[in-house]
């Protein structure tokens, strides 16, 4: 048997509450998303730039201590050099044992060295002497107990070297650990630690180096050798090469971001089911008289814009709804159409434009009389040709063509004839010349070719090539019916990293041509051992 119309109304029932519902509570979830979205983000802003304030804070003061530790350090051996120079191991004693900032000191004269304290390796590497030798500061690999950081001054004809206790530089670093968590390093030129005030896993070279290579002192993401993601901001030091790098695990600035948006998520939810539960009881009491519109919008929703729903008549909010949504259903499906004929006129005048651009595109760079490219394109592609052959180092030469005594034959037959003469020339080089070649008419009767990947002698060979076409060619010019011959006088010359010499090498074989009698290929003299010419 088939449901009954009271079950019929209840199950339409029971799917309106449900689709109202829905709708309340996905504008609720909607609106809890957008208000803990912004808070969760406010809040990562405010933990990025404290984070940023953070670790540059820590830089900042670790690299003044670092810094003031390197000048005093300095000026300590400054004043022993200038005081006793402590060229003995009795004297380079009684100083260490008074020295803040070195636990080892040492005097180089020569091959001849004196060590007290820390040792030095010796005789120093050629690198590390350069650099300390330039810069005053300079870190040494094989240090006793790993990595050390060394300072010289002149002592007369000797140099003073003092090795900085590691104690005191992490000392210095460890005090100003950002977060108290973080670590701040001493890396020399090579992107290697110093000294650490926090040890932690180590890093690979490339990416401290690259970190140390940047001079915007930016905070970056960057992970050690456990993979663990950290930010980290570095700071060069006046000692050249020298950088203070502060780091801190993203974790540790973002624990407390993930703690709050677990307490927003959770109060989103509570405030969810709430609104949850109030829709459902207020769609249960509002839901007989929307019934009739929930079953027009179903079938608005089937019907697209087509859809009518009967009118229940304006004497309460319901009808006056129905009215409006009838209205509205006009108006969109007027608004469409409109829409649909301006799509069509938009895109038939977008085509219109699109052929217009291409054929004056082409105009330009094309010459109106040979078909030929132009002048303006033959510059645009010899500019091209030549940051090709800079960055390939491959050959590129250029063929200047001048037609023999076209002013003459202009005069004889009339400006016609001399038009249809450089067209058929025109027809004539095109077929000589490669795929690879440019050819364009360079202005009035010279035309010229640009020959990529083409040496010298490739070039001459190519410019013999198409004279020799165009002489053996014959051409109909006027009414007469008699054939008329053409010569044309070619230069040719190779680029060598000069564009302006480059023509002038082109225009010059050129001219000895005409001279040499016409007809004839001339290469530029300063590249040619033997000039070749056929006539």
């Amino acid at each position: 048997m088939g449901d009954s119309p009271q079950q019929k109304r209840r199950r339409l029932s029971d799917g309106m509450t449900a689709k109202i519902l829905g709708f309340v509570t996905a504008v609720t979830v909607s609106a809890c998303l957008l208000v803990s979205g912004m808070a969760i983000y406010t809040g990562y802003v405010e933990l990025i730039g404290g984070l940023e304030r953070e670790l540059r804070g820590a830089r900042e003061r670790a690299a003044s201590g670092i810094e003031a530790a390197l000048t005093e350090g300095r000026a300590e051996l400054t004043a022993v050099a200038e005081k006793s120079g402590a060229s003995s191991r009795k004297q380079l004693e009684r100083q260490l044992a008074g020295s803040r900032y070195f636990d080892g000191l040492a005097t180089l004269r020569g091959e001849k060295v004196v060590a007290v304290g820390q040792t030095l390796s010796h005789p120093l590497d050629p690198k590390v002497l350069k650099t300390l030798l330039a810069s005053g500061f300079a870190a040494l690999p094989e240090g006793v107990g790993g990595q050390a950081l060394i300072a010289a001054v002149r002592a007369g004809e000797a140099l003073l070297i003092g090795v900085y206790t590691p104690a005191l530089l992490e000392a210095l670093l460890a005090a100003e650990r950002p977060f108290g968590q973080g670590s701040v390093l001493l890396l020399d030129r090579r992107g290697a630690p110093v000294a650490s005030g926090n040890p932690t896993a180590p890093f690979s070279p490339d990416t401290l180096l690259g970190l140390t290579s940047r001079s915007d002192q930016s905070v970056r993401t960057i992970y050690d050798a456990t993979g663990e993601e950290l930010r980290a901001s570095a700071r060069a030091l006046s000692a050249d090469g020298f950088h203070v790098v502060s780091t801190v695990p993203t974790r540790v600035a973002f624990d407390p971001l993930i703690a709050a948006a677990t307490r927003i998520l959770t109060v989103d939810l509570i405030v969810v089911l709430l609104v949850a539960l109030l829709a459902y009881r207020t769609t249960s009491v509002m839901l007989k008289p929307i019934r009739t519109l929930a079953a027009g919008a179903r079938r608005a929703t089937e019907m697209d814009f087509d859809v009518e729903i009967p009118e229940l008549g304006q004497n309460h909010e319901i009808g006056v709804l129905t009215h409006a949504f009838n209205d509205m259903m006009r108006r969109l499906r007027g608004y469409q159409n409109d829409i649909e004929a301006k799509n069509r006129a938009l895109e038939e005048q977008n085509e219109e434009l699109q052929r217009a651009k291409e054929t004056f595109e082409q105009l330009s760079i094309t010459d109106g009389l040979t078909k030929l490219h132009n002048h303006r394109f033959f510059q645009d592609h010899l500019t091209r040709e030549i940051k090709r052959v800079a960055r390939t180092g491959s050959a590129l030469s250029m063929l200047l063509f001048d037609l023999d005594d076209f002013k003459q034959l202009n005069d004889r037959l009339g400006h016609a004839a001399g038009d249809e003469l450089l067209m058929r020339i025109a027809r004539v080089m095109e077929g000589s010349v490669r795929d690879s070649d440019l050819l364009a008419r360079y202005g009035g009767e010279e035309f010229a070719v640009v020959a990529s990947d083409t040496d010298l002698h490739g070039a001459y060979k190519l410019a013999e090539k198409i004279r020799m076409a165009i002489a053996e060619a014959s051409f109909i010019l006027d009414d007469s019916l008699r054939p008329h011959r053409a010569t044309v006088s070619i230069g040719v010359a190779q680029y060598h990293d000069n564009r302006r010499k480059f023509f002038q090498d082109t225009d010059r074989a050129l001219y000895r041509a005409k001279d040499a009698g016409k007809n004839c290929v001339e290469m530029a003299e300063e590249e040619a051992q033997e000039p070749l010419r056929t006539s």
